[in-house]
C-alpha cells in the first residue's frame, strides 16, 4: 500500500515502474553501531558514487536501478565506508519506496564488519526518521537475512507488494515516495 505520494505536477497519470512481491524485513530497534576499523572513515553516498554502486548489484539492467543516481542527487538517506586511499568500499541507500536496500561490500574489505557498520547506521536514521525501517531481502541471499536478522530486523509474515510510480514520460515532478508510521502499528 502506497501511502503517500507527493508531487508538484496536477496531472494524475502515472505509470508503473517497478512491481515485486518480496519477503519485507522490519526493524523498529536496531543493535549497537560497530566500531569502523582503522583507516576507515564513514561519509553520506554522493551521486558521483553511483557508478561505483552499480558495481555491487547484479541487476544494475532493472529499470528502478536508474533512480538510484536521482535518489542521490536529492540527497537521500545513505552510509558510505570509505577506505584510508578515500575509495568507497561499502554502502548502503534508502531507495524512492523508503526501504533500505542495495547493501554492498566490495569482496577485498568483507570481514570486517563493514557490512554491519552502513546496515546500522542507516537503519539508524531511517527509525529516527520514520519510527521503523523496511528492507526487502530475496530469500537466496542469505548472507543478507542473516545480517539484516543480526542486528535487529524480523521478517513480517504478511506478503508485501512493492510498486513505485512515476509520472507518464518523465519523474521529474516526483519528490517523495515513502510509508510513513503509523503509531500503535504493530508490523509482523
Amino acid at each position: 500500500m502506497i501511502r503517500e505520494i507527493l508531487c508538484t505536477s496536477t496531472e494524475p497519470s502515472f505509470v508503473e515502474h517497478v512491481t515485486k512481491t518480496v519477503p519485507m524485513y522490519c526493524c523498529t530497534t536496531v543493535s549497537q553501531l560497530p566500531e569502523l576499523p582503522k583507516g576507515y572513515s564513514a561519509r553520506c553516498l554522493r551521486p558521483e558514487d553511483y557508478e561505483t554502486i552499480l558495481t555491487g548489484v547484479w541487476y544494475k539492467d532493472f529499470d528502478f536501478v536508474k533512480s538510484v543516481k536521482r535518489v542521490l542527487a536529492l540527497g537521500a538517506l545513505s552510509v558510505g565506508v570509505e577506505d584510508s586511499s578515500g575509495k568507497l568500499v561499502a554502502w548502503t541507500l534508502q531507495h524512492m519506496s523508503g526501504m533500505l536496500g542495495m547493501t554492498f561490500v566490495i569482496p577485498e574489505h568483507r570481514n570486517k564488519k563493514l557490512g554491519k557498520y552502513v546496515t546500522v547506521a542507516l537503519t539508524q536514521k531511517m527509525i529516527a526518521q520514520d519510527g521503523f525501517c523496511l528492507a526487502g531481502i530475496e530469500e537466496k541471499n542469505s548472507v543478507s537475512v542473516a545480517l539484516h536478522e543480526g542486528v535487529g530486523f524480523t521478517k513480517m509474515d504478511q506478503p508485501f507488494h512493492i510498486g513505485m510510480y512515476y509520472h507518464n514520460g518523465f519523474d521529474v515532478n516526483i519528490q517523495h515516495l515513502r510509508m510513513p508510521s503509523q503509531a500503535g502499528k504493530n508490523w509482523k
